[in-house]
């Protein structure tokens, strides 16, 4: 699949980007296998190692700060919008915000791990009064571990990310329409099932 990563060329850069921002502005898109593509690849080349991490670091400081000054000048509202976009229950909201509470600014940086906690707590911090250097900061590490870990785990896999993209080649059009349509019912269901 290393045709596939040279046919995208500096598109690959872009398309990180663009995913990792809008995965980090809420958009219910999963930054994780498109990384993991890019560590299996791009690390191969020092340049592009730079380049690709620099991006997603970029991207989730963009998208975090955007949810930060969401917080700063709305408070909790900002939370709830998050949380009815993102279909986040009530109970697990205000768990995370007792998370969150307890272990402070750290919560930035490990809270990228907690699936959901990463966009909670950017608004949360925002809410309660902190610091902007201090955001960014705390955002700038968490979200370098995070991309360490992720491209780090993408070139680790490579073999395994090749065979996977083999057989997804191979599959073709008809897993995709399944896929696709997987999804759309389960948002259907999860849009029909919340409470109001």
């Amino acid at each position: 699949m290393n045709a596939l990563f040279s046919v995208l060329g500096q598109r690959a850069f872009w398309l990180l980007a663009i995913n990792a921002l809008l995965g980090e502005l809420g958009v219910p898109i999963p930054v994780i296998p498109m990384a993991l593509f890019m560590g299996a690849h791009a690390l191969r080349a020092w340049p592009d190692v730079v380049m690709i991490a620099g991006a997603m670091v970029a991207a989730t400081l963009i998208g975090d700060l955007v949810w930060f000054a969401a917080g700063r000048r709305y408070g909790t509202d900002a939370l709830k919008v998050l949380c009815r976009f993102w279909l986040i229950p009530d109970e697990h909201a205000a768990r995370a915000r007792e998370v969150f509470e307890h272990w402070g600014s750290i919560a930035l940086v490990v809270g990228r791990f907690v699936p959901g906690m990463f966009l909670i707590a950017s608004s949360l911090a925002g809410a309660t009064g902190m610091s902007t250097i201090k955001f960014i900061g705390l955002t700038f590490v968490g979200a370098a571990l995070y991309t360490v870990v992720v491209l780090g785990t993408g070139f680790v896999m490579r073999d395994q990310i090749d065979a996977v993209l083999r057989a997804l080649q191979r599959l073709g059009w008809p897993l995709f329409v399944v896929v696709a349509a997987i999804l759309c019912a389960w948002s259907a269901w999860r849009l029909w099932s919340r409470p109001t």
